[in-house]
């Protein structure tokens, strides 16, 4: 998974975003804010890419059980339909 922003520079930069907001000057001419809905808007991408990507590989796998064995691969498709209709 792509490396974003650690947790401290996150941490770091919602501090800044706090203490603008209560009226403090942004450190050495920076706009925090801009900062965080960058990280945030990179977050959301890192997150999409990835669910994408389990998306794709459960595809392909059950592709492939399929192709091998189609009854198990009823099986667990039928497994899996029952746990998110019910």
């Amino acid at each position: 998974m792509e490396k974003v922003a650690s947790y401290g520079k996150q941490l770091g930069i919602i501090t800044d975003v706090v203490l603008e907001l209560a009226g403090d000057k942004p450190p050495r001419g920076e706009h925090p804010l801009a900062q965080l809905r960058e990280i945030a808007a990179k977050v959301r991408k890192v997150k999409e890419e990835h669910k994408r990507s389990l998306t794709e590989e459960a595809n392909d796998a059950m592709a492939k059980l399929a192709k091998s064995d189609e009854a198990e691969a009823r099986r667990i498709a039928s497994k899996y339909a029952r746990k998110t209709s019910g």
